[in-house]
């Protein structure tokens, strides 16, 4: 297994990651992204220690560094993240075309998780870790200051947003997805909300709850292991049911 670093050219400016490399045979991809503000390696290292789980398995796996973090500092201060994300993952594509690959992501990750699942033809699966899905935030300056209003007004609950909704639920028909979510997690009650909603149009999305854990920010070394524990798990999962699905 290697890491290596790369520099992505993006119309935000270069974004910086790492791919790491199983040895031997390359089996599928993978991409780990990470919420607000992103880093590539994440607390304690968690997605650095993923990416060399799923290697193992055989995955050659991509993460990054958000624009204005880490190694992705030179991208213009205006940029916005998910335009960036999308043109890094077509790239990853661009080099592994012919090999499955699985998304996996957490907090704001999924949004463009799943809307870069919506345009990729060789999907194998989905993986959200406490998914945020209501109104995404928004970037740079203005979260400051509006987390300063909120405290004077009393915050508010953004109402749940219909593109990560749609976005999620188009990823689930094509390919499995799951959600792992801690029982003491603020998204447990709105992603149980979107699996209904998905049922009801007879779609399946997996719910994997932890039990008395919160695992959002991955703040705790329990919730780290169990995230990344139950990541592989279900990565495993998913090629599985996607060889039987081929036959």
């Amino acid at each position: 297994m290697s890491d290596y670093p790369v520099f992505v050219a993006t119309s935000s400016g270069p974004l910086g990651g790492i791919v790491t490399e199983p040895e031997g045979e390359l089996r599928s991809a993978a991409v780990i992204l990470e919420g607000v503000g992103g880093r590539r390696f994440g607390v304690n290292r968690v997605w650095t220690r993923t990416a060399w789980a799923l290697a193992h398995l055989g995955m050659v796996v991509l993460r990054l560094d958000y624009p204005s973090k880490g190694e992705s500092g030179m991208t213009m201060p205006s940029a916005r993240t998910e335009p960036a994300l999308l043109e890094c993952m077509r790239w990853f594509r661009d080099r592994t075309q012919g090999l499955p690959v699985h998304l996996v992501a957490t907090c704001a990750g999924a949004l463009p998780a799943a809307r870069f699942a919506a345009e990729e033809p060789d999907l194998s699966g989905l993986t959200l870790i406490s998914p945020h899905l209501r109104t995404p935030p928004p970037e740079g300056a203005f979260i400051r200051p509006r987390r300063m209003v909120e405290r004077v007004l009393g915050r508010t609950r953004r109402p749940l947003h219909a593109g990560t909704r749609r976005a999620v639920v188009a990823a689930a028909r094509r390919a499995p997805t799951v959600a792992i979510v801690g029982e003491a997690d603020a998204s447990l009650r709105d992603t149980q909300a979107l699996r209904e909603m998905a049922a009801r149009a007879g779609v399946r999305i997996e719910l994997d709850v932890v039990p008395g854990m919160a695992l959002h920010g991955q703040a705790t070394l329990p919730s780290q292991q169990e995230t990344l524990e139950r990541v592989v798990r279900w990565v495993l999962a998913a090629g599985k049911s996607q060889r039987v699905a081929l036959r």
